[in-house]
């Protein structure tokens, strides 16, 4: 393989031979190569908001909200636990009863910005929201794929998971 060729995003920085020789006889023992990779580096990003992104989804104000109290909860691996008493801060935070915060938060799985990985577990959409090193958030973001579709009736924006990566992102 030769260097700089691409796999899977990252880039082959190079090849390391090693070979290991039998001192006495001068036969070679054991040969091996190691590809190193680099990852790519880090994109441009601009700080989005909340509010904005809801707009670009086509949010209600009532999911904005909702959004930003679940990112709070987001781990390094991007995974939200909502144990019931966290449902129920959340909810008395945001002045809503359980059955509303159970609403909200179906709309927002529906639209793609939270997936329900476990009991009361959800992964964030790396696309959307990504914690972590680079390296992490990449490979998370490599196995979403993120389609917009346009049409006459407005834009509908949804994501696939590629096969070889669904164990990043196991469902119920």
């Amino acid at each position: 393989m030769k260097s700089g060729s691409n796999t899977g995003g990252k880039v082959l920085a190079f090849q390391r031979q090693t070979t290991e020789v039998d001192r006495e006889t001068g036969e070679v023992t054991k040969e091996s190569t190691t590809n190193v990779y680099r990852m790519p580096s880090e994109p441009p990003y601009v700080k989005l908001y909340i509010e904005d992104l809801s707009h670009l989804l086509n949010l209600k104000d009532h999911h904005a909200a909702l959004i930003l109290e679940l990112i709070k909860k987001m781990d390094f691996e991007n995974v939200i636990t909502l144990t019931p008493s966290a449902r129920e801060r959340i909810s008395e935070k945001l002045k809503i009863q359980a059955q509303t915060f159970r609403n909200y938060l179906n709309e927002l799985l529906k639209r793609d910005v939270f997936r329900r990985i476990g009991h009361n577990e959800f992964k964030a959409n790396p696309e959307l929201f990504a914690r972590g090193s680079w390296a992490e958030i990449y490979e998370r973001q490599q196995a979403f794929k993120l389609i917009v579709t346009y049409s006459p009736k407005g834009r509908k924006v949804t994501t696939e998971i590629e096969p070889e990566q669904e164990e990043l992102f196991p469902q119920e």
